[in-house]
């Protein structure tokens, strides 16, 4: 026995994998024994039916549950190491940057394949062999050993580079973001599945494919700019250098309120005073000593997701306050079962979470928190833990949660730990309102046994040309949403339209496309996003990579028609003067004469998604 307890072996084991890392900090994903860093995917546990431990490695259990195993915890830049064998004709397979939205590992995230590629039939195929990006790209220089022996595997991904080391070599290499990448991807089974390779953070995997497979010494180094940078969409409330853009607490929000401003800038200054005393950045990281007061941003939101990761230790207790109002509930699970993220001071609507989905204290836990008007959601590591559930007003239960306030990280009398402090604004028009709740298509016609709604979006399939309406007519309006396109994805946004016919001529319809895709190089310019189909051109360059959110704003008024995206107008046309010589594609449309109809979502075979749906009528 070594003196703190561990056999000499896994003390060996660990001190191999604390040296193999040199001065970069490793996390020991697997050390031997504890698989407190994994569980399984669309499960908050460890499927101990279909995985065990044997002599040191992670091994799949043959006839037991086909689960694959995910990391706990999410990577976005990180270099992997590991080590694993397979049985004779053994297959398996390590995932990186896998996400929960597919049905299976396999259709979300890129695979460095594991085989014995002598036994197993996908060894014919240098694309399908040990080592390869599966599917898509053949290893070369290879070194494999035998079934039964220990190769070495690494996956290095820094930004949307990645490389698959075998045996010490290197065996491949591409580009994430490349076009060849995508008209591979597009010429293999993965194009059925919108978001294959899309995400730039993400899980990672190990793969129950039935046969016998053992993984061990594993473990991860995130690289250098991993903490504190914002996913695309999200900007960082916290710059993992200083406590820049937060401050400390006065009060709460109806004592702010009547605090004169003098008043209030003193209280402040003293709370910022009490804020540098008790809140320090160590490594990137956000800690609390467990004394003075809540952290506060140092602005209000409205609707807005938040990201964010925490750790507390032993009887820890905190939470996340939400327009200055508690809160979304952080504690120690051993000693409260329900777990965290619950709304705990709910009286009236739900205030526990749906289940427990905490890690050990000691260890990170995510938060993804999204709030709109007055509901909130919460997912904790991954798991649904409050579904669309009222907040209500716990400083004035006589009335609905405050439109507007600060978000704070609780202190509660125990030291606290965050990172990774994410903030997406989602628009709300003024005076505006939804028409989409969300949750069904209540409110919208056509094609509505067609699409469907799944995590918060209506969702256009691949395979469809069909139209979703809104049942209601607009005449004057701005219009916000949200979309998200599938690589080379088309659709459209139909405005003023009616619901019989081509809503490009009987309507007017603004382009939803993708046209930073290669077949889309040479399109005319009255086809690209965001221009009136066949009318006016839009400017192109201003979308986000496919896989990744978009937000649009399109305003009608009398004749005129803008569209916003991402916070540059790149259409504002007067419909009589781009019509008045005839139009760009010398085709009628007498769509352009109508004053008034609906807004609709034009499926042209590909599949793309639409949250966040507001209007405000003119």
């Amino acid at each position: 026995m070594s003196r703190n307890g561990l056999p000499l072996a896994a003390a060996a084991v660990l001190l191999l994998l604390f040296f193999a890392c040199g001065n970069q900090q490793c996390i020991v994903l697997f050390d031997g024994h504890s698989l407190e860093a994994w569980r399984g995917f669309h499960r908050p546990d460890f499927p101990s039916a279909g995985w065990t431990v044997q002599n040191g490695a992670l091994k799949t259990i043959v006839g037991g549950e086909h689960v694959d195993l995910i990391t706990k915890d999410t990577y976005r830049n990180f270099e992997l190491e590991l080590e694993w064998k397979v049985a004779p004709g053994g297959n398996s397979g390590i995932f990186y940057r896998v996400n929960e939205e597919a049905e299976a590992v396999w259709q979300s995230a890129p695979e460095m394949q594991v085989l014995d590629d002598q036994r197993h039939p996908d060894g014919r195929d240098p694309r399908t062999s040990a080592g390869a990006l599966y599917g898509l790209i053949a290893p070369h220089n290879k070194r494999l050993l035998p079934a039964g022996a220990y190769n070495r595997a690494k996956v290095v991904v820094q930004g949307t580079r990645v490389e698959h080391w075998l045996n010490g070599r290197q065996v491949l290499t591409y580009d994430l973001a490349s076009d060849s990448l995508r008209q591979l991807i597009s010429r293999s089974k993965f194009r059925d599945y919108p978001w294959f390779a899309l995400a730039r953070r993400g899980h990672i995997a190990l793969q129950h494919h039935g046969e016998e497979v053992w993984y061990r010494r594993i473990r991860v180094r995130r690289l250098s700019d991993e903490l504190n940078v914002p996913p695309e969409g999200f900007v960082a409330l916290f710059n993992g250098r200083d406590l820049n853009g937060w401050k400390g607490l006065v009060g709460n929000p109806l004592t702010r309120a009547q605090m004169s401003a003098d008043e209030l800038a003193r209280a402040q200054a003293a709370a910022d005073d009490s804020m540098r005393a008790h809140w320090q950045v160590v490594d990137g990281v956000l800690v609390f000593d467990g004394k003075g007061s809540h952290l506060c941003t140092a602005r209000d939101y409205e609707d807005f997701q938040l990201l964010v990761d925490w750790k507390i230790e032993r009887n820890g207790d905190s939470g996340i306050y939400l327009r200055g109002s508690p809160q979304v509930q952080i504690w120690d699970a051993a000693k409260h079962p329900e777990g965290s993220g619950g709304l705990y001071n709910n009286q009236v609507h739900p205030n526990k979470p749906l289940m427990c989905a905490d890690r050990p204290v000691g260890q990170w836990n995510t938060f993804d928190i999204t709030m709109i008007r007055d509901r909130v959601t919460v997912l904790l590591n991954g798991v649904l833990v409050v579904d669309n559930v009222v907040m209500e007003n716990y400083w004035d239960r006589s009335q609905a949660i405050f439109p507007t306030g600060q978000i704070e990280l609780q202190s509660h009398g125990s030291p606290l730990y965050f990172r990774n402090i994410f903030i997406r604004e989602i628009p709300r028009p003024e005076q505006g309102r939804p028409l989409f709740n969300g949750t069904d298509l209540s409110g919208w016609v056509g094609a509505t046994d067609r699409y469907y709604v799944r995590n918060g979006a209506i969702v256009c399939p691949k395979g469809i040309y069909a139209n979703l309406y809104t049942a209601e007519e607009f005449a004057d309006f701005v219009l916000r949403f949200e979309f998200r396109l599938t690589p080379g994805a088309n659709n459209g946004l139909a405005i003023r339209a009616p619901l019989e016919g081509d809503a490009a001529y009987v309507g007017m319809e603004l382009q939803i496309l993708d046209d930073t895709f290669p077949a889309y190089a040479e399109i005319k310019p009255y086809q690209c996003h965001g221009s009136i189909y066949g009318v006016a051109p839009a400017q192109r360059g201003h979308l986000r990579p496919a896989g990744e959110w978009n937000v649009q704003e399109v305003i009608a008024q009398g004749r005129r028609i803008t569209v916003v995206l991402n916070g540059t107008t790149i259409l504002d046309v007067d419909l009589d003067q781009v019509s008045a010589m005839g139009t760009a594609d010398g085709r009628d449309h007498p769509g352009l004469r109508r004053d008034r109809g609906h807004i609709g979502f034009l499926g042209h075979d590909a599949h793309v998604e639409f949250r966040s749906i507001w209007i405000k009528e003119l």
